[in-house]
């Protein structure tokens, strides 16, 4: 009985000399995710380069504003695509889906976006029907909007939510693919 209360012992030890190196790789994971989030959403610091391409121009996107219609300009440039998870055919974010938007909150938060206005825009496959898609990625960008303002505490009125269903493939050469299931967040810039 005495080896067996060691051997317990020795492997709870192990157990819990592991838990901080877990909680400081989860740490590493989620500061590389805000870092992420944070270079593609603020402001390019650095002058833009003759002969280089064309600046890519701000997109026109019809959103919704707490229970209204509203079209804002876009950017095409200070825009990230978020893996944010759910249940298939679900808008309730799962626990994994949550640690992602802890990133993109801390990001928010710093002087660069502080004052920013943000689109949140739900994407989703091919599969099914697309007026149904388009709903299911409305409700899952209100659920993230919901998440930043409840959980994080973000003001509201600066999260505005777009659903374009199938519409924008990230891939379409493999368009039931999983990648497609996404949420954009883009500065908008009007």
């Amino acid at each position: 009985m005495l080896i067996c209360r060691r051997g317990l012992l020795a492997g709870l030890s192990a157990s819990a000399a592991t838990m901080p190196a877990a909680s400081a790789l989860a740490q590493a994971s989620l500061d590389s995710e805000r870092t992420r989030i944070l270079r593609s959403l603020a402001p390019d610091t650095q002058a833009p380069q003759s002969g280089g391409p064309a600046p890519r121009l701000p997109r026109q996107v019809s959103a919704d504003d707490s229970g209204s219609r509203v079209v804002v300009s876009v950017s095409s440039v200070r825009t990230v695509d978020l893996t944010v998870f759910f249940d298939f055919d679900s808008d309730v974010i799962l626990p994994k889906g949550a640690r992602t938007l802890v990133a993109l909150a801390d990001a928010l938060r710093t002087p660069v976006l502080a004052r920013s206005r943000i689109l949140i825009a739900g994407h989703t496959d091919a599969k099914g029907r697309a007026d149904y898609n388009v709903d299911l990625s409305f409700r899952r960008a209100r659920a993230v909007r919901q998440h930043l303002v409840v959980v994080h505490e973000i003001e509201a009125r600066r999260l505005l939510v777009h659903g374009f269903g199938p519409a924008e493939l990230k891939d379409a050469s493999r368009p039931f693919d999983a990648s497609n299931r996404r949420v954009e967040v883009a500065v908008i810039v009007d």
